[in-house]
């Protein structure tokens, strides 16, 4: 397996990012348990996320001196992640102080700051743009990159299968934290609408469920250096832990399962056989996932549109206006995400890279 792009894992990027999109813009209402567990598109992200920087970045921390390989994987990700980041914070912070965002959300400036820094979901509080409490747990992950290539990747098999049992045991664990764990205030209103649906970036369990699934991924990475999985990632196989991960996803409670059938399936696609790494592949799948990132940190923004949308729809008498007011939003997002993918995310991320990578070598 080399360090090129795989691009079944790049559609499931896609496809995972329109379904969060989906279960926040309809609010989990439409396209039955596939959306309503579309949270846990976000375990997907922690665990290709892992995986991907094992296979991009591993062997050059193995070969290279830690202080530049370091420095170098820190610039490349805040050039990858932080522009448009930055961007989407600012406007949900101007969308906050006109009074449009949600006024059960706190943010004073300690938080403010974390979400300038990409620190909040490090048990500070809630995300000015509500999806990057994830972005804020993988900044963690990246900083924590070299130790979890030494903790993860050279160590013999025994401890590696040790390690994957203590990640499988804190997913296991964030599933089953009590209800009232999941907040710090007493009079707070968020649930879950499934085990795994924590998200609260002022406790600690967004954190975890984070960090034991992006090296979860990483060791996922791990095993698909070994023969044996290459012989078990038929066509076949492939096809059927994905149709598994879809059975699951449309079953309620059936978080955990699906995450390590996930993980499964992330190592059998990066081989890139059978029908369902040849659809996930396709143009229109990779093209999502091109987008995906803008998609993700874009609809947030859309979703505050949608409920003033269907009341203007009603009062012209519109059929269906939540309805339609749902499905505008959708294309508008997809819309706006194409334009700041290609205007604002790929130039931005560019320059940044140009700019940091020349600053760390004067």
């Amino acid at each position: 397996m080399g360090r090129g792009e795989i691009r079944s894992l790049t559609g499931v990027r896609g496809l995972a990012s329109c379904i969060v999109m989906v279960y926040h813009v309809s609010s989990g209402r439409i396209g039955g348990q596939l959306i309503r567990n579309g949270y846990l598109a976000v375990d997907l992200f922690f665990l290709l996320s892992g995986f991907v920087m094992a296979l991009t970045y591993s062997r050059v921390f193995e070969q290279q001196p830690l202080r530049i390989t370091y420095v170098d994987f820190l610039l490349k990700r805040i050039a990858r992640v932080y522009p448009l980041y930055i961007l989407m914070t600012i406007i949900m912070a101007a969308i906050v102080v006109s009074g449009l965002g949600d006024p059960a959300l706190d943010y004073p400036l300690h938080v403010v700051a974390a979400n300038i820094f990409m620190m909040q979901a490090w048990v500070v509080g809630q995300s000015l743009d509500s999806d990057t409490w994830s972005i804020s747990t993988e900044w963690a992950a990246y900083l924590l990159f070299p130790l979890l290539v030494t903790l993860l990747l050279k160590a013999p098999p025994g401890r590696q299968l040790l390690a994957a049992a203590v990640c499988v045991a804190a997913i296991i664990f964030v599933a089953i934290v009590p209800a009232q764990s999941l907040c710090v205030e007493l009079q707070c209103t968020l649930k879950r609408r499934g085990p795994l649906d924590v998200f609260n970036g002022a406790t600690p369990w967004p954190m975890l469920r984070c960090l034991a699934e992006f090296s979860l991924g990483m060791l996922v990475w791990r095993v698909c250096q070994t023969d044996r999985l290459e012989r078990l990632a038929t066509g076949r196989n492939t096809n059927l832990v994905a149709a598994l991960a879809l059975l699951l996803w449309c079953t309620h409670g059936t978080d955990v399962p699906l995450v390590l059938t996930f993980a499964v399936l992330i190592g059998f696609l990066s081989f890139g056989r059978g029908f369902a790494s040849l659809i996930l592949g396709y143009s229109i799948s990779h093209l999502l996932g091109e987008w995906s990132y803008a998609i993700y940190v874009v609809h947030p923004v859309v979703v505050l549109s949608i409920i003033p949308a269907a009341a203007e729809l009603e009062r012209f008498h519109v059929p269906h206006p939540w309805t339609v007011s749902v499905f505008l939003a959708i294309m508008a997002t997809m819309m706006i995400s194409c334009a700041v993918h290609y205007l604002f995310e790929k130039p931005a991320r560019d320059a940044a890279r140009r700019f940091l990578l020349r600053s760390a070598m004067a």
